[in-house]
């Protein structure tokens, strides 16, 4: 029994010192939980710092783009500026320049006074002007003469416009594409001319006015262009090719010779001619005192005035019938004569016949 009580006893001492360690055990994970605590509490401290930091971090480098974009924008500006500067100071230098040339403007100023104190006795005049009190000073004086050329101007083209002149406005070594308001311009070495050439012409522009989408521009030849016309149109984007006006003279008629007893109706046409494109044009109206008929000649052209090859052509005739219809025939050795009449009828006694066909 005391074996036994001294094994309880050894086991209850043994339970003591389990318990002690466990009580130690305990206070040591307490005191690790309140560190393990503490050092969360710092960490998420460290974390929120650090979100800020990484947040302030971000605010100042969008704050830099920014800067760094305000300062392209200016030195874009300040390259702007010295450009209008540098353009502000070559006018200026041109300025003295031209005032350089004037040599001493006090001189002037002095000179110009003098002149105008003595304006009673010398009244000086452009046209019908008379100089004003305003031109005692040299910029007055030049103020007052340009306002008198300006009126002596507008009177001119008053003048002008009255007998029906038109302004021409000198244009040289211009692109005619981009001509497209309405005048009367002059020039040479045009760009898109009608023969591209090194040539003088006269260009009148018509605009309907609507954005310059319908334009027509005329360019007539002078000096070494000869005296050729040309013409093309503007349709919205697109400029027609230039054509070639045909201008000519008319040309002299001469007098139809007749044959076989036909005579030319008094009043009446009897007459050829030809055109400098070598167009023969024929205009007869012709009698007979007999009754005249089918393959009878009644006049020759001469060389020059006839058809290569021979050419039928319709004209008229008066017969018993009244004015009918007739085939005439226009042969390449000058003859004419009537070919073919409609059905009975025999013959006539007057003809028309008007014919136009290229010459030999």
């Amino acid at each position: 029994m005391l074996q036994e009580l001294d094994n309880k006893l050894d086991q209850i001492e043994n339970i003591g010192t389990v318990l002690d360690e466990a009580i130690t055990v305990k206070s040591e994970l307490e005191t690790n939980i309140s560190t393990a605590t503490k050092t969360k509490s710092d960490l998420a401290t460290i974390n929120t710092n650090a979100t800020t930091t990484k947040n302030d971090l971000e605010t100042l480098n969008t704050n830099a783009i920014q800067t760094k974009s305000d300062l392209d924008s200016a030195n874009v500006l300040a390259g702007d500026n010295k450009s209008d500067l540098d353009i502000k100071n070559a006018l200026a230098t041109q300025n003295i320049q031209q005032m350089d040339s004037f040599g001493d403007v006090s001189t002037l100023v002095q000179n110009v006074t003098e002149l105008k104190a003595d304006k009673t006795e010398i009244l000086n005049t452009i046209g019908d002007e008379t100089m004003g009190v305003t031109a005692t000073t040299l910029k007055g004086a030049i103020a007052e003469v340009k306002g008198i050329a300006d009126n002596n101007t507008t009177q001119l083209n008053d003048i002008a416009n009255e007998r029906g002149y038109v302004n021409c406005k000198r244009i040289p070594n211009t692109d005619l594409n981009l001509v497209t308001d309405s005048g009367l311009y002059a020039g040479n070495n045009f760009i898109n001319a009608p023969d591209n050439a090194i040539t003088w012409y006269f260009v009148e522009v018509f605009n309907c006015g609507d954005q310059d989408n319908y334009v027509i521009q005329r360019a007539m030849g002078f000096a070494n262009a000869g005296t050729q016309t040309f013409e093309r149109r503007k349709n919205l984007d697109s400029w027609t090719a230039w054509k070639r006006i045909v201008t000519s003279t008319s040309p002299t008629e001469i007098a139809f010779t007749t044959k076989n007893d036909y005579t030319i109706v008094t009043d009446g046409k009897g007459t050829y001619t030809k055109t400098s494109e070598n167009v023969v044009l024929l205009n007869l109206n012709l009698t007979r005192s007999a009754t005249g008929g089918v393959n009878q000649v009644f006049g020759s052209l001469p060389i020059g005035y006839r058809p290569n090859v021979p050419i039928k052509v319709t004209g008229s005739v008066n017969s018993s019938n009244g004015l009918v219809p007739c085939i005439f025939i226009i042969n390449s050795n000058g003859d004419i004569f009537a070919k073919q009449l409609p059905s009975g009828v025999t013959g006539f006694t007057e003809l028309y016949l008007s014919a136009s066909f290229i010459g030999n």
